[in-house]
């Protein structure tokens, strides 16, 4: 996957991962398939529970040197133990901070506790677009760089990623608007351009992109229902 990746002028992939996979094996055979240059970001989604499990893991896969960031790594309920690991490591820590997730209490607020606790070198900002701008506004006080997140999503909502990405200053990352290369179809008449690894900033009225229509019908799963 690394290797296509790479050949399509992408130069990162970012994967999940938990405290048992071969987290450096899958490391080594990236660098061995790949361009130098191309670089990873594993993202284990607070599942390598404390810095016991999380240091020796980190230090393995600096001596591989292809790892951009490592996501995530402890539970987002302790920052300062994620800043005490940053401290300790030498690649770069980002926080994800998903507004989606309010359930596992995250909140825009979390950009500035970061900052304080000193718990992140990079952020990767989801949520909508109004959200996203209000957080990025607040890295790029701290000058700290960040990336947009997604849920792998369709032609609509990824061309609004793209307009907002366009707009901020510290969005200097790559960024996770990828739906049209996994999806069958992004239910949009033309989909959004992708070459080299960058996606062009749609430049038609409005968000610059037309909802097929036909797929749209094709591809619903249930009709709208109006309650009275």
């Amino acid at each position: 996957i690394a290797a296509t990746a790479a050949s399509q002028g992408f130069t990162v992939l970012k994967l999940k991962c938990n405290d048992s996979d071969d987290i450096v094996g899958i490391a080594k055979a990236v660098r061995d398939s790949t361009p130098e240059g191309f670089r990873l970001i594993f993202d284990p989604n607070e599942r390598w529970n404390d810095r016991r499990t999380a240091l020796p893991i980190i230090r393995s896969l600096e001596t591989i040197g292809n790892v951009m960031f490592v996501e995530d790594p402890l539970p987002r309920w302790d920052l300062s133990a994620v800043a005490d690991l940053r401290r300790q490591v030498d690649i770069p820590v980002a926080l994800h901070i998903a507004l989606g997730y309010a359930e596992h209490g995250q909140r825009k607020q979390d950009v500035m506790t970061s900052f304080r606790e000193s718990a992140s070198d990079a952020y990767n900002l989801s949520g909508c677009t109004a959200d996203f701008l209000d957080m990025a506004a607040s890295a790029e006080i701290q000058g700290i760089p960040y990336w947009r997140g997604s849920e792998v999503d369709l032609g609509v909502m990824e061309a609004g990623y793209l307009h907002s990405l366009a707009v901020t200053l510290g969005a200097q990352l790559p960024s996770d608007v990828f739906g049209r290369l996994i999806r069958e179809h992004d239910l949009l008449t033309e989909p959004l351009k992708v070459t080299e690894g960058h996606m062009s900033v749609p430049t038609a009225p409005g968000l610059g992109v037309e909802l097929d229509q036909a797929a749209l019908e094709h591809y619903a799963v249930a009709n709208p229902v109006t309650i009275r």
